[in-house]
């Protein structure tokens, strides 16, 4: 292995709604990539002899939008667990509700 990446999103866990967020920063960098697939993420890390650090952020409480859970993240990971590596997302104003 040659490197890790520490910043991955991977498509959104079936059954929720696009993120407006990551639509926004998708418009902004000109990414064109929405219709990536995780198999298609994991085999270009692979060719490139890397891991990646999967991120979801849970900010529900600032912004409305489900997340995606943790759960989802962990099977990507027990299913893909050669590539990548799980990052927790933990809302703290959720406790406050």
């Amino acid at each position: 292995m040659k490197a890790i990446d520490m910043h991955v999103h991977i498509p959104r866990q079936p059954g929720l709604p696009p993120s407006h967020m990551e639509n926004t920063l998708r418009n902004f960098f000109n990414a064109n990539d929405n219709n990536e697939t995780i198999d298609d993420i994991a085999n270009m890390y692979r060719k490139l002899d890397m891991m990646a650090l999967l991120l979801s952020i849970d900010s529900e409480t600032t912004t409305g939008e489900i997340p995606d859970s943790n759960d989802y993240i962990s099977s990507v990971v027990k299913e893909y667990s050669d590539v990548f590596i799980a990052f927790a997302a933990i809302d703290p104003w959720k406790e406050k509700q």
